[in-house]
This record gives structure tokens, sequence and C-alpha cells, in this order.
């Protein structure tokens, strides 16, 4: 019997529920299937340690035999995987019932699958990564400033938006800071609101990763380390969106690695050198997009409107 909606709280070391058992068949004796108070959740299997020995091992998984008790524990190491650890486990039981397999044969067939698939997945390009780590180190300065800010973060048109300030974050490997302004909305500033550009400077280290360098997986779990436990979820599903599956392949983006070693803000005003909804003729836009307008913005000779991208200027012109 696999019981599909679990009741998570239970405290293992009174009331653990059995949700397998296997009483016709020495496969093994019992199954516990618990939570513990760290948000933990792991699988106890009661059986003889020689009917478990060669499980296939997982960076998420943490797998020991308690010889005391004669038992496995295979616990799942990030509770942001909790879920993905939920499925894959019932899926192996749900196997076991409709049969007399071994546990150890179908956790490894499974196991296998899915890292095939997970293999299979595609990465988002350098560009892309370049495009949401700027992004995702921007977040992680006002998430450290109120952690309860995720919804800041808004949607591919504007990155950033906090009562009226309007913010778009740049990343460049061009030391002139130079950067690709897709849309002529990109840079418009609406009637009662400021807008700010942050530019950001980088190098790419691919697999080197020296001090002071970050990938999208570990700035991911950085973040989920600092933001409102209520927010988690939509976080993930934000980062999903934008094409990076954290719970999927995360792992495989830290041989990605850039170091971003310029982090600059300039405010975008009216009278800024630039392309956007005001300054081309509106009866051009019943033949041209204007999103899909896309140019070069260079701004080596405004470097002297630059300020730095501290969190004491965030605090100033955002709360």
């Amino acid at each position: 019997m696999i019981r599909k909606e679990l009741d998570w709280d239970i405290d293992f070391g009174e009331r653990a529920e059995t949700i397998v058992t296997h009483t016709s068949s020495p496969l093994y004796e019992r199954v516990y299937y618990f939570q513990d108070k760290e948000r933990k959740r792991m699988f106890i299997i009661v059986c003889d340690k020689t009917q478990l020995s060669e499980l296939i091992q997982l960076r998420s998984l943490d797998i020991s035999f308690e010889e005391s008790e004669s038992r496995f524990r295979i616990s799942c190491t990030d509770p942001d995987f909790n879920d993905t650890f939920e499925k894959i486990f019932l899926e192996i039981f749900e196997i076991m019932e409709s049969g007399e397999s071994i546990f150890e044969e179908v956790y490894n067939k499974i196991i296998k699958r899915y890292s095939t698939f997970l293999r299979k997945q595609l990465l988002l390009s350098q560009e892309e990564q370049i495009g949401l780590l700027g992004e995702l180190i921007f977040l992680k300065k006002i998430l450290l400033i109120d952690n309860k800010e995720l919804s800041c973060w808004s949607d591919k048109t504007e990155d950033f938006i906090i009562k009226d300030i309007y913010i778009e974050v740049k990343s460049t490997r061009s030391k002139e800071h130079k950067h690709i302004i897709n849309g002529l909305a990109q840079l418009t500033i609406l009637p009662d609101t400021k807008k700010y550009l942050s530019s950001n400077l980088l190098t790419v280290n691919d697999k080197y990763k020296p001090e002071g360098s970050v990938n999208l997986y570990d700035l991911t779990i950085s973040i989920l380390s600092v933001i409102d436990v209520n927010s988690k979820d939509d976080f993930i599903e934000r980062l999903r969106k934008r094409g990076y599956a954290h719970l999927i392949n995360g792992n495989m983006y830290e041989e990605c690695n850039f170091t971003f070693y310029e982090k600059k803000m300039i405010q975008i005003s009216t009278d800024f050198p630039c392309l956007n909804l005001k300054s081309l003729d509106e009866k051009l836009f019943s033949n041209i997009d204007p999103n899909k307008i896309e140019y070069e913005l260079n701004l080596e000779n405004r470097k002297s409107n630059f300020t730095d991208l501290t969190s004491s200027f965030l605090k100033k012109i955002i709360f």
C-alpha cells in the first residue's frame, strides 16, 4: 500500500508511519517515510545490509546503513529537492508493488533513467547565463535588505520594479560598458517613474573557479539561503520560466563560472542619449515593431554619471 497524500507532521521517534510493507516477501521488512524538523525527507528501509549493497550514489542523496537497527537511511540532502525525491521514490515503490522486483534493482534502474534524462537537458547558452546571473546578483542585494522582496523581480520587459522605480540590468564583457538593448521599451521612462540601468562587467572563467566567481547553481543556492521561506517555491518557478531548471540539472552549471568585477548604476533621464518609444515617430510603429528593434548602447562617455551598486545606494533609491 502506498499513500499518495502524506502527512508530514510526523515525529519519527514516536510515531513513524509505514507507507510500504511487504509481509509475504523477504525483500525487506518495513519502509518508513518521514520528514524531520529541518525539513529533510528520508526513507528508512529495515532489511539485511546485503540486500542493498550496490545502490547508485548521487550527490543529492545521503545513503547510510545503521548497523544497530539493521536499516538503511536514504535522505534528501537539500529540502529544495524534496518534491523530486518523493516523486522518484514513490515511483520505485509503485513498481515494486506490481511485481517481485528487488528494491536495489528497481532503484538503480530508475536512477539511471533519470540521470540519462538529466544529461540530455539543454543548458542555457553562455550569454543567457550571463544575463540571468546579472539579474540574480542584483536580486540578492535586494533580498539581503528585505528577504520578502522577490515580487520586485519582474518579467522580461522590466527586470525590476519597486514602487515607482524601474531598473534594467545588463551584463557585458565589454570594458566600455557596451550593452545590447532589446526593444525600445527597455529604456523608456513611464510617467511619474524613475528608471535606472545597472551595468555589470564580467570575465568568463568556464571550469576554473577563482575566488569571487559565480555560477547559476551556487548563486541560486546562496539566494535560497536568504530568501523568505514562503517565497522559495515561487523563486524556483521564476527561474524555470527563464530556462534555468535548478531542481533538474542545476548542478550541471557548476562548470560555467563568471567573475563580475564591476557593478555600476546610472539613471536614465529624459535627455539620456538612447533610443526609446519617445525618440521615434509613432507613425513608424505601424510598420516597425518597437519591441523588435535591437541596438548597441555604449556607455563609455557616460562613466562620470556612474554610481557603484551598493546596498546603501539601493536603500536610498528604493526603500
